[in-house]
């Protein structure tokens, strides 16, 4: 009878430990699961980046043709300005010989 109680003991801390375990592998399976969604966002977000990155790029481009006409444009602005500056030099030596004949 004594044997029969102690396997009787037994069996109910064998159950706890199961059931322990069984606590414990669904605390795992859960975990798993919210890893696996984190992974997946993150999955998601690298791939909407990685479309992104064509627009990146195009828009990049056009910045830089932007930027050379621009370039351009300020070259062709210098050189008329400096134009302007002799011609208004010449002009003002023109006036100071005008005045001189009088």
């Amino acid at each position: 009878i004594q044997a029969v109680g102690e396997t009787a003991a037994n069996i109910d801390e064998a159950t706890k430990l199961v059931n322990s375990s069984g606590d414990s592998l669904a605390q795992i399976v859960n975990e798993a699961v919210g890893t696996a969604d984190k992974v997946r966002a993150i999955a998601g977000a690298a791939q909407e980046q990685s479309g992104a990155v064509p627009h990146i790029v195009d828009t990049l481009e056009d910045v830089n043709h932007i930027a050379a006409e621009t370039v351009a444009v300020m070259q062709q602005s210098t050189a008329a300005v400096r134009d302007l500056a002799h011609q208004t030099e010449e002009l003002q030596s023109l006036v100071a010989d005008l005045r001189k004949r009088r």
